[in-house]
C-alpha cells in the first residue's frame, strides 16, 4: 500500500514538473520571439534616424548589397552602401549636436534642414561607374568620365535606379553631423586627396560615413537636379528641378576631382554644367531604392 501510493505520488509529480517544464519552455520562446520583434522594429537606421556618424560605421559592412544587372549581352555586378534614416544640415547651416537631435526626434525643421525618414532611405553605390561597367573605352577599373548627363541618367535608368538628386548626394557625402565638411570629418587636411585618377574600387581615406568612396576627388559627380538656388529649393521639387524630361539648361554637378586639391573643394561643392556636355573631370554613380527586389540581389 505504501508503494503504490508512493508510485503515485511519484506519477503525479512527474506530471506536473512535465507542466512546468513546458510552460516555462513556451514562455522563453514567446518571450525570445517578442524580443526579436521588439529589435526587429527598432533597427536603427531602418526604423529609427541614425544620429551620429559613429553610431552608423558598425553597420556599414551588414548592410551593403551587391546587384546584378545586364549592359547589353553582359552581366555585371554593381556594389552598394546604404544611406539609412537620420537628417542633413544642407549647406553651411551652423547647427549644433543638440539642434540635430531636436530636429530629427521632434520633426522641426528649418530650410537648411532635411530630415530621412522611412520612405527616404535608399542605396548609393559604393564607388562611381566605372568604364568596364558602362563599356566604354578606358582603364576598365577608373571612373567613366567624358559623359553627358542625359548618357549617365540613362545607364542609372537601365539599370533600375537614377541619378542621386543633389540632396541624396550630398546627404550620403556629409551625413547627419553638421560639421563635416569632408566625407572623412571636419579637418580638411587628414586625408590629401590624389592629384591623379585611381581605380574606383580602391581604398583611400576618402571614403563617407555610409561606406561610399571617392565622393570627392578621383572624379566630380552629376546629380539628378536642375542647378537653382541652394539649399531652399533643394527641400522640395519646385519648378520640375527633379524633372528627367527636361533635358535642356545645366545640372548640378557636386564635389570635386583629382585636379582640386582640399581645402579648396569640399562636400559643399556645387557647379552648373550644361547637360548636354561632357568633361573628362565628370564622372557618376547611380541610386537605387530600398528595400532592394529579391531578384536584384546577388
Amino acid at each position: 500500500m505504501i508503494n503504490i501510493i508512493n508510485a503515485r505520488s511519484l506519477f503525479h509529480l512527474v506530471c506536473v514538473l512535465s507542466m512546468f517544464l513546458i510552460f516555462a519552455g513556451t514562455s522563453q520562446i514567446d518571450l525570445a520571439s517578442a524580443q526579436d520583434d521588439e529589435s526587429e522594429s527598432n533597427l536603427l537606421g531602418i526604423n529609427r534616424p541614425v544620429l551620429r556618424h559613429n553610431d552608423w560605421y558598425p553597420f556599414i559592412e551588414e548592410y551593403s548589397q551587391q546587384i546584378t544587372v545586364s549592359n547589353g549581352n553582359i552581366s555585371i555586378t554593381l556594389p552598394l552602401v546604404l544611406v539609412p534614416q537620420g537628417g542633413l544640415s544642407i549647406g553651411a547651416a551652423p547647427l549644433t549636436a543638440d539642434d540635430i537631435d531636436e530636429q530629427v526626434i521632434g520633426g522641426n525643421t528649418d530650410d537648411r534642414r532635411r530630415n530621412f525618414g522611412p520612405d527616404d532611405i535608399f542605396y548609393i553605390m559604393t564607388h562611381e561607374v566605372t568604364n568596364q561597367m558602362a563599356s566604354q573605352l578606358g582603364s576598365p577599373l577608373e571612373p567613366v568620365r567624358g559623359v553627358t548627363w542625359g548618357e549617365a541618367h540613362e545607364i542609372c535608368r537601365s539599370w533600375g535606379g537614377n541619378l542621386p538628386s543633389e540632396v541624396q548626394w550630398e546627404y550620403a557625402a556629409r551625413g547627419p553631423n553638421p560639421d563635416f565638411l569632408y566625407p572623412w570629418g571636419p579637418n580638411p587636411n587628414l586625408y590629401p586627396l590624389s592629384s591623379e585618377i585611381l581605380p574606383a574600387d580602391q581604398n583611400t581615406g576618402d571614403i563617407s560615413w555610409v561606406g561610399a568612396k571617392h565622393m570627392l576627388g578621383n572624379v566630380a559627380e552629376w546629380t539628378s537636379s536642375k542647378y537653382q538656388p541652394y539649399p531652399i529649393m533643394a527641400i522640395v521639387d519646385i519648378e520640375g528641378r527633379e524633372n528627367p524630361e527636361d533635358t535642356g539648361g545645366s545640372r548640378t554637378v557636386r564635389g570635386g576631382n583629382y585636379n582640386t586639391p582640399v581645402p579648396i573643394v569640399s562636400v559643399l561643392t556645387r557647379f552648373a554644367f550644361p547637360a548636354g556636355a561632357s568633361s573628362p573631370f565628370i564622372g557618376f554613380r547611380c541610386v537605387f531604392p530600398y528595400p532592394l527586389t529579391l531578384t536584384d540581389v546577388n
